[in-house]
């Protein structure tokens, strides 16, 4: 009796109940239904996706199954170029409006590059990606018509910080003043996010309160330029106070002593204190030669349009406050105009030996061609007296 039952291999591969309807186009496994396909997938980490790449018998290319395969991988090309070609057609659209009205990096970029030629000031870009170039954040504010520098500040006790919102119409020592400020705030929070230094504590809290006195001094000196400048109503009013009279104790007439407090120009103004006993500034000069570093003093009282201009910077300025004077820096800085004294020595000491060198080598080449010329002599000599020789012979 013949059993009406399917053979197993005719069955699912997966389930092995059910008859087959689905061939996988990657390697051929027969299945019966969608879960079973998945979990073909699953067990076989197949793909499912045909392998143009896979070989095909000559016998099974001229069939209607070959023809299809060969149609669906053209068409498959032809609809993945499509689909680049459109994406690409809708990055540039959504470049387009999101460009629209709004100037590029380019353009931008090419007129702050005019910006800084007109202050004339030498900025040498680094490479793309250095540390220094990311950290730049030098602006061109063009409602203001001023720029905004990235400073790095180089304290006394050799730390470090930057400064990314200084003007370049505000003096030096304000803007140093007011950077230390705040950054004695922060690392009073823990927000600077510097690991703590107990060996230089004595040293900060010297700067620290060296640096409250020079600010106190800054403030008192704009506020005497403030009062300097001219007021007609002030002035009115104070002339209006002075004029009348009042009684004191024993009845005489004078000037109420409130009145001239409040007049300004009545009462002598006090001179602003220096504050050049503090701190000193000098611009690092990059590019130089040796292990020095090169220091151009600074007016503290100037802006950073004046200080600059003319001045070659590596990306943004670097400034040291230290609290030497130029006559008397530490060991490891030289004063730029010592620098290029040195470097004149030093060109014309090279200059010079090379220059007898040559010398040298003039002699050298003068001797070489006496020595040759006795050499021609003597030969010439021999040949006359072999050839006197042989004709008397």
């Amino acid at each position: 009796m013949v059993s009406s039952e399917p053979l197993l291999s005719d069955l699912c591969t997966i389930c092995h109940t059910s008859i087959p309807k689905y061939t996988c186009p990657r390697c051929a496994t027969r299945t019966c239904s969608l879960p079973c396909c998945k979990k073909h997938k699953q067990r076989a980490t197949c793909s499912g996706v045909r392998d143009p790449t896979a070989f095909v018998p000559r016998s099974k290319i001229a069939t209607p199954a070959g023809v299809d395969h060969d149609y669906n991988f053209l068409s498959g090309i032809e609809r993945g170029v499509g689909r680049m070609e459109d994406d690409v057609d809708r990055r540039r659209e959504e470049r387009a409006k999101a460009s629209s009205g709004v100037p590029n990096a380019k353009a931008r970029g090419e007129r702050f590059v005019e910006r800084i030629a007109e202050t004339r000031v030498v900025v040498h870009k680094a490479p793309v990606g250095m540390a220094r170039q990311r950290a730049n954040r030098t602006r061109w504010v063009k409602k203001d018509r001023v720029f905004i520098w990235t400073v790095e500040w180089v304290h006394d006790d050799a730390s470090k910080s930057l400064d990314h919102d200084v003007r370049d119409t505000r003096p030096l020592a304000e803007a140093y003043f007011q950077h230390f400020r705040e950054l004695r705030n922060k690392r009073a929070r823990g927000e600077d996010g510097a690991p703590p230094q107990p060996e230089s504590r004595k040293r900060r809290r010297k700067v620290f309160a060296q640096v409250d006195g020079a600010a106190d001094e800054s403030s008192l000196c704009a506020e005497n330029r403030h009062e300097d400048q001219p007021q007609p109503h002030d002035a009115q009013d104070s002339t209006a106070i002075s004029d009348s009279p009042s009684t004191d104790t024993n009845g005489s007439n004078t000037t109420t002593s409130q009145a001239q407090t409040r007049t300004p120009s009545s009462a002598p103004q006090k001179k602003p204190v220096s504050t050049d006993k503090h701190h000193h500034f000098y611009l690092h000069r990059p590019h130089t030669f040796g292990t020095d570093t090169i220091l151009i003093p600074l007016d503290r009282t100037s802006t950073l349009h004046t200080l600059l201009a003319s001045r070659t910077i590596l990306e943004y300025p670097t400034i040291y406050a230290l609290l030497q004077p130029p006559d008397a820096l530490p060991s490891g800085y030289v004063l730029e105009s010592d620098y290029l004294q040195q470097l004149e020595k030093v060109r014309r000491e090279a200059d010079e030996m090379f220059a007898g060198a040559e010398d040298r080598g003039a002699q050298v080449d003068g001797s070489v061609r006496e020595a040759e010329e006795v050499v021609d002599e003597r030969r010439l000599l021999d040949v006359l007296r072999r050839d006197v020789g042989g004709a008397a012979a």
